[in-house]
Formats: C-alpha cells, sequence, structure tokens
C-alpha cells in the first residue's frame, strides 16, 4: 500500500489523525511522506519542515531526514507517535468528544421513542467518531441529523395521519419538503421498514403503505351507504365499482341499512377485483394499506351503528405488517374482527419467509390472528400476498374458534 504524500504540512498532520479515528483499532504505524515536487517553490520547503518539526517538538511525531548527501536537509518521512499531543499541538477536537456532544441534542428528540429510533444518536455518534457516515449522514451534519430524527418520531406519533407528505413534513421536522432533501426519504424508508418488518421494499411504495403520501388517500368503499350534504343524504349504494370519499367526508358517512357484512380489504388490487367481482349485500371498504385515522374512526363508528349480527371481516396479506393492520382494526373494534382469506391453509401456497420473531407477542395474545401469527413466528413460516388469491364472499356461518390455535 502506498504511502500518502503531502506538500503541506497541516494536511499531513491532520491526515494521521483522520486515520486515528477511522481506524481506531490500527496496529501499523502511521506514517506520511512529504511531496517536495508538489510545492511551488523552494521556497516553500524551510514553512512546511519548520511545521512538522514544532509537531516534533511537542513530542507528536517524529521525523526523519534523508541520509544522502542531496537530501540530508529534507523530511524523508514523519511517523506519528502520540495522538493526543497532536490533537493539543493543532487545538483538534478528537471526533470521539465532538460526536459526544453533537448528538447530546440529538438524544432529546428521541429518547422516550421505539428502541430502535430511540438507538439512532447513538449509532451517529459511533459512526462519527470513526468518520463515518452512518444512515448516509457526514459526520457532525446535525441539520441532517435533525430533520432526520423529527421525521421518524413525527410518524411514531402519528402525524402522518389523514394529511398529505408536506403538512406532515412541516409539522413534524419544520420544513414542508423535508422529506425531499439530503436522501431523506430513503433513510426514513430504511427505519421504518426495519421497524414495521417490511426490510427490502421499495422507499417510495413502503411510505405510502405507511401513510406518508404526496396526497390524503381517499376512503374507497361500496354498499349501502349514504353522506349527509347540505341538501340532505345522498345515496352511494348505486355507484358501481365503488365510491370515494375524502376523508372529511366521513364523518357524515351512515348506512341506509344493515349491510350482510363488512369486510375491509388492505390492498387496492384486491379491494377493486373484490368491489367488481363479488356481488352482495356487503360492506366493502378499502383500508388503504394501514388504516388511516379516518378509516380507524369510520370502522368504529359503524361496530356502534350496526347491529351486533353484522360480521366484521378484514383481508389482508399474509406477512407481519398484514397481520399488523389485522390488529390495528381489531383493536378499535367492540365486536369481533374475523380474518377471511388469512389462514395457515392458505398461507400453505406462499413462499417460504424468515420466522418474524417479532410477532410473537402477537401470536400469544387473544386475538382471531393469533394462529396465524404463530405460524409466521415460527421456522416454517410463509408470506402470501392477497393479490394472489382471488377474492371471495367471507363465510357467514357462526365463526368456530380458530383452529389455528390449537395446532402444533
Amino acid at each position: 500500500m502506498s504511502v500518502p504524500r503531502f506538500a503541506d504540512a497541516g494536511a499531513l498532520l491532520s491526515w494521521m489523525l483522520d486515520v486515528v479515528e477511522s481506524q481506531p483499532d490500527r496496529k501499523a504505524a502511521i506514517i506520511a511522506h512529504p511531496a517536495y515536487e508538489a510545492m511551488p517553490s523552494h521556497a516553500a520547503h524551510r514553512p512546511f519542515e519548520n511545521a512538522l518539526d514544532a509537531a516534533a517538538a511537542a513530542g507528536a511525531v517524529t521525523v526523519e531526514r534523508g541520509r544522502g548527501p542531496f537530501d540530508r536537509h529534507e523530511v524523508a518521512r514523519v511517523r506519528l507517535i502520540d495522538p493526543a499531543r497532536l490533537y493539543r499541538h493543532l487545538g483538534r477536537e478528537p471526533a470521539a468528544d465532538r460526536a459526544a456532544r453533537a448528538v447530546g441534542a440529538l438524544r432529546s428528540l428521541v429518547e422516550d421513542r421505539e428502541a430502535t429510533i430511540a438507538a439512532i444518536p447513538n449509532e451517529l455518534a459511533t459512526g462519527w467518531a470513526r468518520r463515518e457516515a452512518p444512515y448516509g449522514i457526514a459526520p457532525f451534519d446535525l441539520d441532517t441529523a435533525g430533520s432526520f430524527l423529527r421525521l421518524l418520531r413525527g410518524w411514531v406519533d402519528g402525524l402522518h395521519q389523514d394529511v398529505d407528505q408536506r403538512t406532515f413534513c412541516r409539522r413534524a421536522a419544520g420544513d414542508s419538503k423535508a422529506l425531499e432533501r439530503k436522501g431523506q426519504a430513503g433513510r426514513v424508508a430504511q427505519v421504518l421498514a426495519t421497524l414495521n418488518g417490511l426490510e427490502g421494499a421499495d422507499p417510495t411504495a413502503l411510505l405510502e403503505e405507511l401513510g406518508i403520501r404526496k396526497f390524503p388517500a381517499p376512503i374507497c368503499l361500496r354498499g349501502p351507504v349514504a353522506v349527509t350534504m347540505a341538501g340532505g343524504p345522498v345515496d352511494l349504494s348505486a355507484l358501481r365499482p365503488y365510491a370515494a370519499l375524502a376523508p372529511e367526508q366521513v364523518a357524515a358517512l351512515t348506512c341506509t341499512t344493515a349491510p350482510a357484512y363488512l369486510l375491509s380489504i388492505e390492498n387496492f388490487a384486491s379491494f377493486n377485483r373484490h368491489a367488481r367481482e363479488i356481488a352482495d349485500d356487503g360492506l366493502i371498504l378499502y383500508s388503504g394499506g394501514f388504516p388511516s385515522r379516518a378509516v380507524q374512526a369510520l370502522v368504529a363508528r359503524l361496530d356502534a351503528a350496526l347491529p351486533p349480527t353484522v360480521p366484521f371481516f378484514h383481508w389482508g396479506d399474509i406477512d407481519p405488517w398484514g397481520l399488523r393492520i389485522f390488529r390495528c382494526l381489531e383493536d378499535v373494534l367492540a365486536r369481533p374482527l374475523q380474518p377471511h382469506l388469512m389462514d395457515r391453509a392458505t398461507a400453505g401456497r406462499g413462499t417460504p419467509a424468515a420466522a418474524a420473531a417479532g410477532l410473537q407477542a402477537l401470536a400469544d395474545s387473544d386475538s382471531a390472528i393469533a394462529g396465524l401469527a404463530a405460524f409466521l413466528a415460527s421456522d416454517t413460516a410463509r408470506h402470501l400476498e392477497q393479490e394472489e388469491i382471488d377474492p371471495a364472499p367471507p363465510d357467514l356461518a357462526p365463526a368456530p374458534a380458530e383452529a389455528d390455535a390449537a395446532a402444533p
């Protein structure tokens, strides 16, 4: 490996400390050579040599000169012997100290949040101390780091719900274009993918799935519903294949008659197919991926308004995220929520997947999806996207206790 050569003494000495910081476990000596040929004139030699001699006098380096008759007055090489003295000589703060001081304020932004997010300031400090760029954030770029953490905190706090992307960014980070600057969208997606068990997903699609959208998603549904307007109720039940409402209109939505069932559907393609292909008296609702506050509020209102004899179902992907969506909707209901086309037999048509340890709490719960969660948390797990399944009407027979719960 070639030894670096420098025509500037300050650059040479700073490079030595850069090596100390980027290679803290290095055992080999840190040595640099002068580049006399790159100096503008012979007059530049003296200040160069004087600066190195001053560092040597401070006990930070040794300066070795040539041994030949023509170069014995020139510096041959410089060896670092005491990094602490060189830091003091240059008046430079060690990167580890600077990093620890820099991230102090960042920790307060996320210290009470989910562990994956709360650990990020320490990851930044560790990387910056080594002159690395964790999450693609350059050392000591506090503006980018702060915006990154505020966006993550905002998502955890639900500031993205039912608003457009730029409004979310303004509320969370004080900058309406925060996600569009310095690669923020990619790094935010990276962390949220880890947090939600969605590693490997396309960043743009992932953010939309998690509710960070350029515009708030409309509420799409088909069934016996009406929306109350200034001139009276407007019946939407005849609209085919479905109707779409702005989130603000959901509060004015009512059922004109009790549907045979309510079915929420995670993915838009499957919602479209079911709305077009299954002609019955059910109330079909697109959850918009993870349900927004508007969708959750609508489901809760329908739960309170409809007779207890109307069964509620949810159909989604058979993967960790799909089960979390099911659990979210289950939590807002007073009545049971039944899985539709989400069982171990159907999952057997999917592809082998790694065990989802994060689902163990759901597997141990009283959720109607607990048995499937236990399967996805096992070594025999399989994932299946709901688009792989043809739509079918729910089974309206009284639901027995989930057979999956008793399966080994």
